[in-house]
């Protein structure tokens, strides 16, 4: 019942943002004063519906950027200078450097992730990667992480959600330690058989890119991100 409304609360959020884009859009052309009241006007009235939630949103276009924020988290109300967590947006900037590699002749879509994956594997953890997840990962290909066709357990659960975030203070959690975690859940199907959203995909893509540059999965930190971000932007 808690993964249910978890998932119907992740849904409604999604939802509600599309619907604020829209708004945005359609107002585009307005007075940026009066695009900001509306603006607000959503969020507020959308960060009442399931219980309360915080929202921030931001509209950006060549005049700079909008943003609002309503609702609490906690007792804590909702403003323009919080930080979020990006999250799982950041699948898009790690897709898009997987496709550009693959353009560039530096990695084959088809190979199989082990191919990329097991020199980092066994530098960190002494294991390839099939000896971590089982026989189940021989064949999955690197097409499959992309694609969410790989049926790998995904290790964001609750109970490792609240172990990073009772422990974020004191350990800072390694990609591969992620991974590592993830091979304890179960397989949800045979790679290509499913079509199953695991955000263990894509830290998986992570080391395949930074297999591309390293051997040794510490240099996770120095990983070029250079086609993902601007030059003049933090990486």
């Amino acid at each position: 019942a808690q993964e249910g409304f978890r998932f119907l609360r992740v849904c409604w959020v999604r939802s509600a943002m599309v619907r604020l884009v829209a708004a945005a859009v359609a107002l585009a052309e307005a007075n940026r004063l009066e695009l900001r009241l509306a603006l607000q006007g959503v969020v507020d009235f959308q960060s009442k519906l399931g219980g309360g939630v915080a929202i921030q949103a931001t509209y950006q276009d060549a005049e700079g950027p909008i943003t609002v924020a309503a609702g609490k988290s906690g007792n804590q109300s909702a403003s323009t200078q919080d930080t979020f967590l990006f999250g799982s947006a950041t699948k898009t900037f790690t897709a898009t450097a997987i496709m550009r590699a693959h353009k560039e002749g530096k990695l084959d879509l088809n190979a199989t992730v082990s191919t990329y994956v097991d020199p980092l594997f066994m530098k960190g953890a002494n294991q390839t990667f099939v000896e971590m997840y089982g026989p189940n990962a021989t064949n999955m290909t690197v097409w499959h992480l992309v694609s969410m066709q790989s049926g790998i357990p995904d290790f964001d659960v609750p109970t490792f959600d609240t172990l990073m975030l009772t422990t974020a203070k004191n350990h800072s959690w390694t990609p591969l330690e992620i991974l590592q975690y993830g091979a304890t859940q179960p397989w949800i199907c045979l790679p290509g058989d499913c079509v199953y959203y695991s955000s263990t995909n894509f830290v998986m893509l992570g080391m395949v890119l930074l297999s591309l540059q390293s051997g040794d999965p510490a240099d996770w930190v120095k990983l070029d991100q250079h086609i993902l971000t601007p030059h003049s932007a933090p990486e």
